[in-house]
């Protein structure tokens, strides 16, 4: 889940990024300086509390990802570092340029004369910012694509184990943050079928004679991740967790056609709980609140 919430991470900001360079520099060098520059003074705060936090979590997640990938000892996790150092280059290059750029133009402390220089310069600059973004996004897509190649039965149950681990806590974490009480109830619930889930992959694990850890780096990336998910606006979170999940469905249905030597019955259980999220997350999109919850709990009363 972490990988694919990077994936998704890095996505919104190269997209973001895109287009601002598409839209928002050609309407800026439209504009006459003295206009430019009274534009920018009345947005600065606005653009820099959305671009800024966009590109933090995106770095953020990328990093943590590539660790956790490493730890792991995971096949993908040389792509994830490589995405990672991408990311944080991209934030980098706000404190190299754009910091003292934005400002020159936030205070108007530059010369009218030469704002059409330094736009063009802006745009140069940003458009490195734009392919490094983008070739972090695709880097990530190719990693979490390795990911999800083949593996060994067992190696797969301890993957799929990793992750419930880390789901749990994620829900746990964001009923502890929720502000509201429905939207506590809710990730109660989410929570109690992961640990359903987890359990079930940790029997079928000590069945083939391997053991279930819980790793407290999963334990405590779930926890901030949950923090981060509450904190969200409630149907922003909700289009996240419906890729995210729509995504994991795809990858447990491959795995049960990959491993026909499997326990079919826990491998189905798998997809339905992981699709079961999904549908949750479709359902209180549509504003069906009231019985988005009903998949997971006929899996919980299973």
């Amino acid at each position: 889940m972490l990988v694919l919430l990077a994936v998704l991470a890095l996505g919104l900001s190269a997209g973001a990024l895109v287009a601002e360079g598409a839209v928002l520099v050609p309407f800026w060098r439209s504009l006459q300086p003295e206009s430019f520059l009274a534009w920018y003074r009345q947005h600065a705060t606005l653009l820099l509390r959305f671009f800024g936090p966009l590109e933090i979590v995106a770095a953020s997640l990328a990093v943590v990802a590539a660790l956790v990938s490493w730890l792991g000892d995971e096949p993908a996790s040389g792509l994830l570092a490589i995405s990672a150092v991408l990311a944080v280059l991209v934030l980098a290059m706000f404190p190299l340029y754009f910091q003292r750029a934005n400002a020159s133009f936030a205070g108007a402390t530059i010369a009218t004369t030469e704002v059409g220089v330094e736009l063009r310069r802006w745009s140069i600059w940003h458009w490195v910012r734009v392919v490094l973004a983008i070739a972090a996004f695709a880097v990530a897509v190719v990693a979490a694509r390795k990911g999800h190649d083949r593996m060994t039965y067992l190696k797969r149950l301890q993957q799929a184990h990793r992750i419930e681990v880390n789901g749990e806590a994620t829900y746990v974490a964001a009923a502890g943050f929720a502000r509201h009480q429905d939207h506590r109830a809710k990730w109660q619930v989410l929570a109690k079928l992961e640990t359903r889930m987890k359990e079930r992959l940790a029997g079928a694990i000590t069945s083939l004679g391997d053991s279930a850890e819980e790793r407290k780096v999963d334990v405590r990336l779930g926890h901030a991740a949950g923090a981060l998910l509450a904190s969200l606006p409630w149907r922003i979170m909700l289009r996240g967790l419906r890729v995210v999940t729509g995504h994991a469905t795809r990858f447990f249905q491959r795995l049960e056609s990959e491993h026909p030597e499997g326990d079919a019955s826990l491998l189905a259980y798998l997809t339905a709980h992981e699709r079961a999220q999904c549908e949750f997350a479709e359902r209180e999109l549509e504003g069906n609140g009231e019985q988005s919850l009903e998949p997971v709990l006929k899996l919980l009363g299973a």
